[in-house]
């Protein structure tokens, strides 16, 4: 085996047990409360909304309830993958530092790089893994109110599956883009609440920003994916959706780049416990 062989297997092997580590943490801390919250709760109100009279009374099935998922999906990336991930990747290195526990990764022969993807994928994991579900869950939930053969027949003999598929990914794509950002946020601020804003703010006014500009936003692309558009808003500033291809390659490279920016940045940190 050569020795540039052995390197990679030797930082895949590292990169391994950095992830299973912190997915651990990700998954099984206290912390981890406010993920499965914000996953879920939108759940709950779903499903009083099934439970009730109104989803037979004014929909004819589910394809026309269907416009009830794509109002909530929107709010579900805005605000819960929004803060979830805030929450969740600003603290995979401002925590280790607040805990005065930073310094056992520092310290051992692992590229800080490594352990700043291996990191983020454990967080990515997690995050995906459960808002994925979370989408899922409200999809059936909102078409659940015509029965299992109703449900059965939207899934698989209409474009339900599919487009539950494709949420399902939009999801993912969100908190891998959000998830980069605020990785990157967490390393650069010591308060992170004032970028944060700015961010929130930045993809809260999509909708009103000039065409040219609402291509610098996570939820821009995103929206370029929902398989049924939303319907325009009164203010809006119509922009021509980028291309599925498009839209997914640049998630990835967005991805890929503010991860690079944030491994350039933790390889030439300082430690210093005392300043916080």
């Amino acid at each position: 085996m050569s020795a540039s062989s052995m390197d990679w297997k030797l930082m895949f092997n590292q990169l391994k047990g950095t992830c299973r580590l912190d997915l651990r943490r990700a998954l099984l801390s206290p912390r981890s409360l406010a993920l499965y919250f914000l996953a879920f709760s939108p759940l709950f109100l779903v499903g009083i909304w099934a439970l009730t009279p109104f989803p037979t009374r004014d929909f004819e099935g589910p394809r026309q309830a269907f416009v009830v998922f794509t109002v909530i999906f929107e709010l579900y990336i805005r605000v819960s993958i929004f803060f979830s991930s805030l929450f969740l990747f600003v603290n995979l290195y401002r925590s280790e530092i607040l805990e005065r526990s930073l310094h056992y990764y520092l310290l051992t022969p692992v590229r800080r790089e490594v352990v700043a993807v291996g990191k983020y994928l454990a967080a990515l994991i997690a995050s995906a893994g459960v808002f994925m579900l979370g989408t899922a869950a409200l999809f059936i939930a909102v078409v659940s109110p015509w029965g299992l053969s109703e449900l059965g027949n939207y899934l698989f003999s209409g474009p339900g599956l599919g487009n539950l598929l494709a949420y399902m990914g939009i999801s993912l794509l969100a908190c891998a883009g959000y998830g980069a950002l605020f990785l990157l946020v967490g390393i650069l601020f010591r308060n992170p609440v004032i970028p944060a804003a700015i961010i929130w703010g930045w993809e809260a006014a999509n909708l009103l920003l000039p065409p040219a500009l609402k291509r610098f936003s996570v939820v821009f692309h995103l929206h370029s994916l929902y398989p049924v558009p939303l319907g325009r808003q009164l203010l809006e500033v119509v922009a021509t959706p980028v291309p599925a291809w498009a839209a997914i390659l640049g998630a990835i490279l967005f991805t890929v780049f503010v991860l690079f920016l944030a491994g350039r940045r933790v390889a030439r940190m300082d430690l210093a416990y005392g300043g916080e």
